[in-house]
């Protein structure tokens, strides 16, 4: 069970069930656990709608923190038989947390057949360190490949592998127009530092670099206005191994085009990053990207 259930009390006193994914202390080890976190954001409502993408439930949400003003995050709600497999993957981690049978589900209750099949093509796409690789960085990956003209990407905290950052060198290198949207504030600082430091190397294989004008929060990838996704997936070595992360991918030029105009209306927002930025930094700071991106593999 969690350290405290104070914050849920209410809810559980009025019928709700609450369970921790992975307690940050856990009752079988005395050692503090701080990989392998549940990362990912999911509500599936009577099996039929469902909501995934970067938002948590927290005030910083919605901009109340000053510090952090404003917030930009992305959200997308789904119906239609995509929804299952977003309510098969919460019934799964829930089992886990519970230590319960997840062949007990009434599958009649939260498996509606009438939920129908939609329009648009969606797959859900979900990864941690129980999968054999990363599906959805993979995904990711096979997006990036297939450029033609534009990546666009929107993530608060970048610290790619090496197979991501030559995915997107080579695409800038062939003329895609690859654009890298980063925060200008941070929560955490030397996460911040580190992304600095590979968005310094991007620029330098011809990447543009925005900043966002406050907190974007937002994981999106769009690419040609044809493809893209949304999701809990930062691009890191942490969200790519160590976290359970879910993603939607979305295969419709009609979604594409709304995600890319997200990407150009948050852009107005946005300060595209100089080379003279980088160059001008001093020596302190510079080693100071370079002392960051050492904790790459753990962010």
């Amino acid at each position: 069970m969690m350290a405290s259930d104070k914050p849920f009390r209410e809810l559980m006193a009025a019928g709700g069930e609450v369970a921790a994914f992975s307690p940050l202390f856990s009752s079988l080890n005395s050692h503090l656990r701080l990989n392998y976190r549940n990362h990912r954001k999911v509500v599936v409502v009577d099996g039929t709608v469902g909501y995934v993408g970067g938002m948590n439930v927290g005030d910083e949400y919605l901009s109340r923190d000053p510090k952090m003003s404003p917030w930009r995050d992305t959200h997308v709600r789904l119906a239609g038989s995509s929804v299952w497999f977003m309510q098969e993957r919460f019934f799964m981690d829930w089992a886990y947390a519970t230590s319960t049978d997840p062949e007990q589900v009434d599958v009649s209750l939260y498996f509606p057949e009438s939920v129908g099949n939609g329009d648009i093509p969606v797959q859900i796409v979900s990864s941690g360190p129980d999968t054999y690789e990363s599906p959805i960085k993979s995904a990711m990956l096979g997006m990036i490949y297939a450029a033609r003209k534009t990546v666009y990407i929107q993530t608060p905290y970048f610290a790619p592998d090496e197979s991501f950052a030559d995915a997107l060198r080579i695409a800038a290198h062939s003329g895609v127009d690859v654009r890298l949207m980063i925060s200008s504030l941070s929560d955490y600082r030397i996460v911040q530092c580190a992304t600095l430091g590979y968005a310094r190397d991007m620029q330098r294989y011809g990447v543009k670099i925005f900043s966002y004008e406050g907190f974007i929060h937002s994981k999106t990838v769009v690419v040609d206005g044809k493809v893209a996704t949304i999701g809990t997936t930062n691009i890191t070595n942490r969200s790519f191994t160590l976290d359970f992360e879910i993603n939607a991918f979305f295969y419709s030029p009609e979604i594409g085009r709304q995600c890319e105009e997200i990407f150009l209306k948050d852009q107005i927002n946005s300060v595209l990053v100089p080379e003279e930025f980088f160059k001008k930094k001093g020596l302190v700071t510079r080693a100071t990207y370079n002392f960051a991106r050492m904790f790459a593999p753990m962010m």
